[in-house]
């Protein structure tokens, strides 16, 4: 009977214990939780979204030992790029131009851009405000901040147009 029960209960801790190693795909001595390595020319690692995923609900979340998001990686079309926490989150593209063409990377860029399209945000929270701009370009920290409606508008540097909501770029009506 004791026989049976140390049988018993190593049976029940081996599931456990091979639960907590490493897991490799492709290699047989993991370096990390999971380690793909690639033997062929092709994708190493696919992910398909759900039809209904959201940029609310990124496709990728970095986060740290106390379950805080520190990055986010998603796009919802195939000419938008959003790298950063909450980058792009409100986008919405649709058919036509509306929501498309954008690149944002940093946290918060972007971050209220519903139907704005080519616009491009680097920085924590550059173009945060932007609803439905388009060919804007900012580059800094809150760089084009306040922007809502402005289109056109170029800004560089921490805070650069950081007030602008609404100015416009004007061929001819500049100095």
């Amino acid at each position: 009977m004791k026989m049976l029960s140390v049988i018993l209960i190593f049976l029940f801790f081996l599931p456990l214990d091979l639960l907590a190693q490493n897991v490799g795909i492709g290699i047989s001595t993991p370096q990390a939780r999971l380690h793909i390595k690639g033997n062929a020319d092709t994708s190493q690692l696919v992910i398909d979204a759900n039809i209904t995923q959201s940029n609310l609900r990124p496709l990728i979340r970095l986060r740290n030992a106390a379950g805080i998001d520190l990055l986010h990686i998603h796009s919802d079309d195939t000419s938008n790029t959003f790298i950063g926490k909450s980058a792009g989150a409100m986008n919405t593209p649709v058919s036509t131009a509306s929501g498309k063409g954008n690149s944002f990377i940093g946290a918060g860029a972007g971050y209220s851009n519903t139907t704005g399209y080519d616009n491009t945000a680097t920085g924590y929270r550059a173009l945060y405000y932007n609803i439905t701009a388009y060919r804007n370009t900012a580059y800094g920290k809150q760089a084009l901040y306040s922007n809502t409606y402005g289109n056109f508008n170029s800004a560089n540097g921490m805070f650069a147009l950081a007030l602008n909501t609404i100015g416009i770029y004007r061929p001819g009506q500049c100095c």
